[in-house]
């Protein structure tokens, strides 16, 4: 459909009169230049509901545009999120969508199924928005879930758990269940291309869906108190053979000596970690020295021929 190139003229000088703004005027004419859009807070404070929507259709009708950021503080509520994705009406075909310092909640969140279903997006990131819960997560993943997505990042949000990552094998596959038919090879993974995950600073402690995520290439959860149960989760995943992660971030997440040695001990015959940043926890001299000797254990000549010789980076407390 043409009809944000055919809104009315009325509507168009008031767009350019109150936006200015030339990376939607290049949106709007549909130009082939028009593939990367960033809105922020001083742009933001002077659209009104009609101009959220008039941007969702501007965006619905482009067929160039490949990254949308909207950076736009309180500006961008559940009510602005409805209209823009009412104008969106499952159209465009962005592949990156940032949202960063809003805030929506779970209204504007559902608001995106449509569209994020239509798109196939392989980068999503929600950076600093305390209204995202467990919930919105939820609603986000199965929104994503089997697709393309390739990052995922919600940065200090305030998700309590992740567990909307794992496929409950008792409700899907009740059948199986019932017939006493192994489960072991069915996937139990909602992303399945998915290679990096950020969720750093959130108030995440349970993370044992993480554990089937053997495709991640990057894993990052700073500022979440993961305790000894989530060290296990994370242990088992860097001891299966298909484990594909490279880089793995763990600062402030109160790992103590004994966590640093579960972890130390599961990278004993790791060939596939490359980065490790452990920063600000709050083990020490006997958790440091579970590492040292993970990484030249010079206690025999074996010993010494064995030691971890991929993990290339590491990060300890200071």
């Amino acid at each position: 459909s043409n009809m944000a190139r055919n809104a009315n003229r009325e509507d168009e000088l008031w767009w350019r009169a109150s936006v200015g703004n030339h990376d939607i005027n290049l949106i709007m004419n549909n130009d082939p230049d028009s593939k990367h859009f960033r809105l922020e807070t001083v742009g933001a404070g002077s659209l009104s509901g009609m101009a959220w929507e008039l941007l969702g259709r501007f965006i619905a009708d482009n067929d160039y545009l490949e990254t949308i950021s909207l950076s736009t503080g309180h500006y961008l509520t559940d009510a602005e999120m409805n209209l823009f994705f009412c104008g969106l009406k499952n159209g465009g075909a962005a592949k990156e969508f940032t949202l960063s310092g809003n805030s929506f909640g779970l209204s504007g969140i559902r608001s995106m199924v449509p569209s994020l279903c239509s798109w196939n997006l392989t980068n999503l990131t929600i950076i600093g928005s305390s209204c995202i819960n467990a919930e919105c997560f939820a609603v986000l993943v199965d929104a994503l879930h089997g697709g393309p997505i390739e990052t995922l990042s919600f940065n200090a949000c305030n998700l309590q758990n992740i567990s909307a990552l794992e496929i409950d094998i008792d409700d899907t596959f009740p059948h199986l269940l019932a017939m006493d038919c192994t489960t072991e090879n069915i996937s139990r993974c909602k992303l399945p291309h998915l290679h990096t995950l950020d969720l750093d600073r959130n108030n995440i402690q349970n993370i044992s869906s993480l554990e089937y995520y053997t495709h991640l290439k990057e894993l990052y959860l700073d500022g979440n108190d993961i305790g000894r149960d989530g060290c296990m989760v994370i242990s088992k995943l860097l001891q299966k053979e298909d484990s594909s992660l490279r880089v793995l971030s763990l600062n402030s997440t109160s790992m103590g000596d004994d966590e640093a040695e579960i972890l130390a001990s599961s990278l004993q015959h790791n060939t596939k970690l490359t980065d490790l940043s452990l920063l600000d926890n709050q083990f020490r001299v006997k958790g440091c020295m579970a590492f040292l000797k993970l990484l030249n254990d010079i206690s025999s000549i074996d010993r010494t021929y064995n030691s971890n010789h991929s993990l290339t980076s590491l990060d300890l407390p200071r």
